[in-house]
Order: C-alpha cells, then structure tokens, then sequence
C-alpha cells in the first residue's frame, strides 16, 4: 500500500505499517492525528458486501466495546468502515508484544508468575463471560503486553455473541489446534468450558515455555495424531513448585467439558485460592468479573540485531585496538575499520520511525535531531524504532552524525534505510571518533553501539528525509 493510500483509508488515522495478520484481517501500527499517538489499526481482508460479513463485523465491534474498560483488555477506541468497505477497529496500541513472544524471549515463566498473570488473564476473561461474550481463541498470542508491562486480552475476532436461531460454531481454519478445546474440533457450539479449557492449556505454557500440543523436538503435532489424542491429559512438565498450580490447570483442561471450572470466574478463583500469600480471599468487581489483578511482566531487554552469516567481522587485533579508542563490535553489530573496508555492516544498524511525541531537540531547518541530543531508550516494533528523548548520561544514546537518505531511497523501512548509501558511508566508526575528537569527549572507554533513526513516517509524507546516527556505550 502506498503512503498516501494510507493517509486516505481511514478518516483521522495514518496507517504506518503492518505489523501482524490473522486469517480474516491485519493488524497495522497506525498513527491517531488529533491527539498524535500510536494506534493499532485492525482491518478486515473482507468487504461489507456480504450479510455474514457484516453480522461478523458487528458482533466483533460489540463484544470489544462491552469490555473494553477493564484494565486487561485491549481498549477499543474506534470503528467503522474503508473507503473500500473494509471493517475496522482502532485499538490500543501493545508496544511490548504478547506473551507468545515473552515465553520466546525470556523463557518459562515460575509456577508464582504463571499464577499472577493468570489472574490478570482470567479477570478479562470472566467479565467478557459475565457480558455474554465468548472469546474462543485464547492463547498467548493473543494476550498482549502494554508499554507498562501490564497483560491485555485482545483479538476478539472470533468471539461469539449467542442469539436465538443462530448457529455459534466455528470452522476448524479459525482454530489454533495447540490450544483448542477437544469439541471444537467437533465444531461444537462453544461455551465458556471451551474458553476455560484454552485458558487452561494458556497457563501450562507458561510454566513450559511453549504450546503443550508439541512434538519431542518442538514442532507442532500433526492434526492427525493431536485429534487421536485428545483425551490425553496434557503432560507434567515437572516444574519443582507446580503442583498445585498442576492440578488448576488438570481440572481447567478435562477432556469431559462437564468436569472443567464452568466460567472464567470459577477458574479466577481457583487461581485465586493457590495465589501465595494467603491472598485467596475477597475477589471485589471491577467491569464485571472479579478482582482485576495488575501483573506486571519483566520489560523487554534492548534491541539487539542478528548479523548476517556473510559480513565480515573483525580481526581480533583490529577490535582491540578500537576498543581501546572507545570503539568495538557488540551483539553482533559490526563497526567499520578505518583502512578503507567500509560503513557499518548495514543489517546491523536498528533503524525505523521515532514516535512524534518523542522526538528529541531538532535542527528547526531540517527537523533532524541535534547532534548530541539524547535519549534515554529505544523500543522496536516490528521495522519500525520509536525514540524517547532523554536526560545525557554515560548509558544514553546520543547523536553523533545527522544527514540526508539518498534520492534513490524511497521509504523509511529498515531494509531501505540499511541499503541507503549515505547512510553506509556516514554512520561508521571513524565518524563516531571524528565526532568524539571535535567535542573533546570524555566518556567511558569500551564498546559502543549503533542505530540509524529516521524521520517518522508522518515526518517523513511531509518531505523530511533526515537521517540521525546514534550510539550508546555498551561495555
């Protein structure tokens, strides 16, 4: 899609870039302009020119809107419909990810962890419950984490608002096998036991670190033999302290619907009873459902980028001698030498769109940022970096060159800015030093390391094609 296809598919809301996709819609980092924050845009891959469709479009919109005050849910803040006739929601944007990719970072959660986030979880899930609502694709993908680290239920795009003569079944595409209940592969009418029984296979990830439907060398079981084994129970991970929290997740994943905690709450409240501390008294109200517990999960460490399997790294006496200017390779990230071999490698520079509100002190003619100008931290979100403007201390990032994306770079993507020629040849390590030698900086000797941050994308629609390098002592 085009940029100024963007700016013109929803009214109020620049579209930035995708950052995920379902099987009915994507989901986009998108730009809110009247109070200038960022937003997640979901849009459906269907018009509206199928009753279906539309039926689909509204039960989605109101089941998001009836909870959409509760402190673990993803808020709503907008719908309505493409200028292609295209549904869409405008929702809270999730800047740490979901649990899917906290599991995947930080590894298995402790049995104490699992229980608190479930909590949080299952708070959600009670008061969608107690509106009628049925979520039906509970999993950790679908559990996201905000700026604060809090949970948030999302993607209610499944959820299923019951009526009289309506069939509320869902197809076996819509399913995430790893973490669906046994009927729905009977495509059952679900109930709240089947939101319970996901919930429950949601907890025993946690504690294992990876969906329980998965083979010895951790790839997804065949649907053949998962549907051969649906009555196994799913199995001990043996975690030293999961006993009791074992035996929640045991009754919450029985084979026989009848035999599991019958709604969200019910399964709250047996979390609730093993929650240490004796604090299994008293679930209070808030949006419905009980007790709201405010999880925090661990922030995510800094972006770190991969290197290319073909760059070329350094010879060790070369690293050493720059480490003792100040300079050195981190994390993969590589720093030119100054005998002609070259810019940074580019697919070690991070780069991406600063968030508006966030950027730092600016050269009022090109808007790019003042050399020195610092920041206190950086957060990846898909290819897109936003910047937070910061007090200078040892560990900051701080610019040490600025200049201008060559003609023959047409948008602001990581790929597009890592392939740009000016930038190759100005964010290099003989530029950092130069850099340090015209301000007579005192900082730490050691390691340091880079990032590219370009304009953001509202930036750069209105002509800016600055470009900032920045750098930040890393050892």
């Amino acid at each position: 899609m085009e940029p100024t296809q963007r700016l013109q598919m929803l009214p109020g809301v620049e579209l930035i870039e995708e950052i995920g996709r379902g099987g009915f819609a994507k989901v986009w980092r998108g730009r809110q302009l009247a109070v200038d924050r960022d937003v997640a845009v979901k849009i459906d891959d269907r018009v509206l020119d199928e009753d279906a469709n539309r039926r689909r479009f509204v039960r989605e919109a109101t089941a998001v809107s009836r909870i959409s005050g509760h402190p673990h849910v993803v808020s709503l803040i907008d719908v309505g419909v493409t200028r292609d006739n295209r549904p869409y929601l405008v929702m809270e944007l999730c800047t740490n990810g979901s649990l899917a990719s906290y599991l995947t970072q930080h590894g298995p959660m402790t049995p104490d962890e699992a229980i608190e986030v479930g909590l949080a979880v299952t708070s959600a899930l009670a008061a969608a419950h107690e509106a009628g609502i049925l979520h039906r694709d509970i999993k950790p993908g679908n559990i996201l984490i905000d700026a604060w680290g809090t949970p948030r239920l999302s993607d209610f795009g499944l959820a299923a608002l019951p009526q009289p003569g309506q069939d509320p079944s869902v197809s076996l595409e819509a399913l995430t096998p790893a973490y669906a209940s046994p009927e729905a592969f009977a495509l059952s009418p679900p109930t709240p036991q089947s939101d319970v029984f996901s919930m429950g296979a949601t907890l025993h990830a946690m504690i294992c670190g990876s969906s329980p439907r998965r083979s010895g060398d951790g790839s997804p079981v065949p649907i053949e033999q998962l549907l051969a084994n649906l009555h196994a129970e799913l199995p001990d991970p043996g975690v030293p302290g999961s006993e009791a929290l074992m035996g929640v997740i045991r009754t919450a994943t029985a084979y026989d619907a009848a035999r599991r905690h019958p709604t969200a709450r019910e399964l709250h409240d047996a979390l609730r009873a093993i929650r240490p501390g004796g604090s299994g008294e008293g679930s209070g109200a808030v949006v419905g459902g009980p007790r709201a517990s405010f999880t925090q999960l661990r922030p995510p460490p800094p972006p770190r980028r991969p290197t290319a399997p073909a760059r070329r790294r350094w010879p060790v006496a070369v690293a050493a001698a720059l480490a003792g200017l100040g300079v050195g390779g981190v994390g993969g990230l590589l720093l030119a030498p100054d005998d002609g071999g070259g810019p940074v490698a580019p697919t070690a520079l991070a780069s991406g769109a600063a968030s508006d509100p966030a950027e730092p002190a600016v050269d009022p003619l090109s808007g790019a940022p003042e050399l020195g100008s610092c920041y206190s931290g950086v957060q990846q979100l898909g290819q897109a970096l936003s910047a937070t403007k910061g007090e200078c201390a040892d560990d900051s990032w701080f610019t040490f060159a600025v200049g201008e994306l060559a003609e023959s770079t047409s948008d602001i993507t990581t790929d597009a800015v890592d392939a740009d020629t000016t930038v190759r040849g100005t964010c290099t390590a003989a530029t950092l030093r130069g850099y340090d030698a015209d301000t007579g900086s005192t900082r730490p000797k050691g390691s340091y390391d880079l990032f590219v941050l370009p304009p953001s994308s509202t930036a750069y629609l209105q002509g800016q094609r600055w470009f900032a390098c920045l750098a930040r002592l890393t050892s």
